[in-house]
């Protein structure tokens, strides 16, 4: 679905729409995950995972904008779709018991269930490489209270609750070096959010590794 299509998408259970992802060759990483791997390192974080389905038709979304846009950038594979919520820390510096704080931090976060909107379609200001991001609208407090849940569990077992209030979330596509006005989706992304995830981002990868998975309630 690009700009003008009418109607929304949702994640609808069976509904497999997974196209055929990029080579890795020129993927970039997302500018967390680059700090950690100018030092070699991997990330840990929490974040949103769009289910099969949803990250299938935001892929195909992202290529139809690429050549809509006539943007460079190779968009990012499926399976890597997120939206960050908190950052635990650099894989290598983290010991077992540094995880195993940060997941019994998230069993103890009760949240409701929520649907996140995706509406607005926007080229964030970089030096170099623009990540050209998903920007929500509905949902976004709802996401909000989410990520300071996570936080203020993170504080109670000891840990830096791990984001920073000025962060604005996002769900990042590609990245390129050109810009473009704001863009307003005629029709927006809807993803039910379910869960979140603990994730670790492999260095040098396209790839990620989950280390737990909690329900909303």
């Amino acid at each position: 679905m690009g700009r003008g299509s009418r109607g929304s998408f949702h994640d609808i259970p069976g509904q497999l729409l997974l196209p055929l992802e990029p080579a890795r060759q020129g993927l970039e990483p997302s500018p967390f995950e680059r700090d950690a791997w100018r030092r070699g390192e991997d990330k840990v974080f929490f974040a949103l995972l769009p289910g099969a389905a949803m990250a299938g038709s935001i892929f195909a979304f992202a290529e139809e904008e690429r050549r809509r846009s006539q943007l460079d950038g190779i968009p990012r594979p499926a399976r890597v779709l997120h939206v960050s919520l908190n950052h635990v820390g650099t894989s290598s510096a983290l010991p077992p018991e540094v995880l195993a704080r940060a997941s019994q931090a998230a069993s103890t976060v009760a949240i409701a269930r929520f649907e996140l909107t995706f509406d607005q379609l926007q080229s964030f200001k970089s030096e170099k490489r623009r990540p050209v991001v998903l920007l929500c609208g509905e949902g976004l407090a709802q996401l909000t209270a989410l990520r300071a849940a996570i936080g203020e569990a993170l504080l109670r077992q000891g840990l830096a609750q791990g984001f920073d209030t000025r962060a604005v979330p996002h769900m990042t596509l590609l990245y390129d070096t050109k810009s473009f006005a704001d863009v307003a989706l005629e029709a927006p992304i809807v993803m039910p959010v379910t869960d979140f995830v603990l994730v670790r981002s492999l260095y040098g990868k396209a790839e990620y590794q989950e280390l737990g998975r909690w329900a909303l309630r």
